[in-house]
């Protein structure tokens, strides 16, 4: 987001919209108030006083995006059109259950610093599988890939 780092004005220009973009989403918060915020995995790790703001259609978005290019990545095939992605973020004690299962019957994967990738893929329906994703050892999001009915 640094304009000084462009390679061109066009790119200038472009990481200056994006820096004023995410700069408007900064807020100061108190870090005692924890309505509206993502579930985090750790809670007691110290909390500075700014938050950023993501609409929840973003971060669904955004985990969709990780359950598709999981699949492509360790099955090397698309979502079909018959199959629905579903996500969701659920406090840590909610989604204990399926990361008990997961690292039991899944595979993990590491995605470079800051994602862990739990996968876990239904014995009798080889299409379908369960997602756990914990981003930067903070925040957990779950996903999944199921036959539509």
């Amino acid at each position: 987001m640094n304009p000084a780092k462009a390679r061109d004005p066009f790119d200038a220009m472009k990481r200056k919209s994006a820096r004023k973009r995410f700069l408007r989403r900064l807020r100061e918060v108190d870090p005692a108030r924890t309505d509206g915020a993502l579930p985090e995995i750790h809670s007691d790790r110290p909390k500075g006083g700014l938050a950023l703001l993501v609409p929840v259609e973003e971060t669904h978005r955004f985990i969709e995006k990780l359950v598709r290019g999981t699949i492509y990545l360790t099955e090397r095939r698309y979502i079909e059109q018959d199959q629905e992605v579903t996500v969701s973020v659920l406090r840590p004690e909610d989604g204990q259950p399926i990361v008990t299962l997961l690292e039991q019957f899944g595979e993990l994967h590491e995605r470079g610093p800051g994602i862990r990738i739990r996968k876990a893929v239904a014995q009798d329906a080889r299409t379908n599988a369960l997602f756990v994703f914990d981003i930067w050892d903070q925040f957990r999001f779950h996903g999944a890939v199921m036959d539509r009915d």
